[in-house]
């Protein structure tokens, strides 16, 4: 995560949300990218513990329901790309669980208005429904090694449109 908020451009806006057995936004809205912000992030990035549950279901729909409404309101650029990254190291085990259902939630609430990309770590996660996941909604799957350093891996990178 840190990796991928200094790639942030500061025309950029962004949100963090937290998922497990709760589902925790950092804001309430998307955030411009200002270098207070990304400071701001990568310091509450850092004061994250694991809680062990994965409620991928409701964090992903949370994420769609805040780029809708920020894009109702008026808050983002009008040509800005709306784009999700999905990190997690572990299946469903909170929340929505059947796979195929997950996908299919994704599928009707991005409804090809944004891009979800998913980033899968360590050997605790079916990587296949991430894959599918993300090419059903204009975006990419990667695998992050766990025996390796992620901001390494993440060198293949995610474009991020500015």
């Amino acid at each position: 995560m840190l990796a991928i908020l200094q790639q942030v451009h500061e025309d950029d806006h962004f949100a963090i949300i937290l998922f497990d057995s709760v589902i925790e936004t950092w804001k309430d809205s998307l955030t411009k990218a200002t270098k207070e912000n990304i400071t701001e992030a990568m310091n509450y990035i850092k004061r994250i513990h694991s809680r062990g549950a994965t409620n991928i279901n409701d964090a992903v729909l949370t994420a769609v329901n805040m780029l809708v409404k920020d894009r109702q309101m008026e808050r983002l650029p009008d040509r800005s790309a709306d784009m999700i990254i999905l990190l997690t190291d572990g299946m469903p085990n909170e929340g929505e669980r059947n796979t195929g259902k997950i996908q299919e939630n994704m599928r009707t609430a991005i409804g090809g208005k944004m891009s979800l990309y998913c980033l899968g770590f360590g050997n605790d996660v079916d990587y296949s429904f991430l894959d599918v996941m993300s090419k059903q909604n204009k975006g990419l799957a990667r695998r992050i090694f766990e025996a390796s350093d992620a901001a390494a891996q993440l060198q293949v990178r995610v474009p991020l449109p500015h």
